[in-house]
């Protein structure tokens, strides 16, 4: 063993080519381990964006239907009269959730983007959510303006729009998902 590594073995062209071999062993070890490092960050970074848009649009979506039920039965201020801080409550937060969607879409768009470039049906899917929960949040408005001063039915209030926002956030969630899962077989098979 001690000849192995004696001067003379490091000398010659075979203790040359076992040190180049260890020295490259090492090298690409450490380069793929921090691949799979920028990988995964990656890969969490997209997921989270994913959350975070499905979080924005969802939010909305439930603000608009609580603004569509202001205008029922269950809401009636001559049936229930101290409802009035409720009430003002479920507006305000339509309100807060129209301007929290006027500050961030454009940030969900772009990571959207960033993450799902090489993904066109990703970004196409929430193109089409995002037309979709604009679409709902103004119809939910337009209706509880023309409706707010008298109790109405609001069974099929925005029913179009809320069942198009239902199916576009279910395709965009699919099409992240498949999109995530091609990226993560694209990287194994690189590995």
């Amino acid at each position: 063993m001690s000849r192995l590594w004696s001067p003379d073995f490091l000398k010659s062209s075979g203790g040359a080519a076992v040190i180049t071999i260890l020295l490259s062993g090492f090298s690409l070890t450490g380069w793929i381990h921090s691949l799979m490092k920028h990988h995964e960050s990656f890969h969490e970074n997209q997921r989270q964006t994913v959350l975070n848009a499905l979080k924005l649009i969802t939010q909305c979506k439930y603000a608009s239907e609580d603004l569509i039920d202001l205008t029922g039965p269950n809401f009636d201020p001559n049936v229930y009269p101290g409802i009035d801080d409720q009430r003002a409550s479920m507006k305000g937060n339509y309100n807060n959730c129209v301007k929290q969607w006027q500050e961030e879409e454009d940030t969900a768009e772009l990571s959207i983007t960033k993450y799902f470039q090489s993904e066109p049906t990703a970004i196409n899917d929430w193109h089409k959510a995002k037309k979709s929960a604009v679409s709902y949040m103004n119809c939910a408005n337009r209706w509880y303006l023309s409706h707010n001063r008298q109790v109405t039915d609001t069974q099929y209030a925005c029913l179009a729009e809320n069942e198009s926002l239902e199916n576009e956030i279910t395709r965009f969630n699919e099409s992240t998902q498949v999109a995530q899962q091609c990226w993560w077989n694209r990287w194994l098979s690189l590995v």
